[in-house]
């Protein structure tokens, strides 16, 4: 098994073991004090790590992925019709910018 699917692997069975764990605190303090815990947690723990250039460079793909993949996602949550292969191309998914 070559490290790239080993790693998926064991991120996958890390998830599915914080899964009840996060779901308990969720009903505690609700979804988005979770939420915002959590990433200010991983970052916190990154920064610690890793150091500040490389959580900055973590952040901002993050970010990035969001704005790009954001509407596809919410236009899978919607259950709009979309092409899966060009859908920056269907004007209803992607927001106009002043750029």
């Amino acid at each position: 098994m070559n490290k790239y699917k080993e790693f998926d692997k064991k991120m996958g069975k890390c998830i599915d073991e914080m899964r009840e764990p996060i779901v308990e605190i969720s009903k505690k303090h609700g979804i988005d004090i979770t939420n915002g815990a959590m990433l200010e947690l991983a970052l916190r723990m990154m920064l610690m790590r890793q150091g500040s250039t490389q959580v900055l460079y973590v952040f901002a793909s993050t970010i990035a992925n969001l704005v790009e993949k954001g509407p596809l996602l919410e236009a899978y949550m919607q259950d709009t019709d979309i092409d899966e292969v060009e859908w920056l191309k269907n004007g209803t998914l992607v927001k106009p910018t002043i750029h």
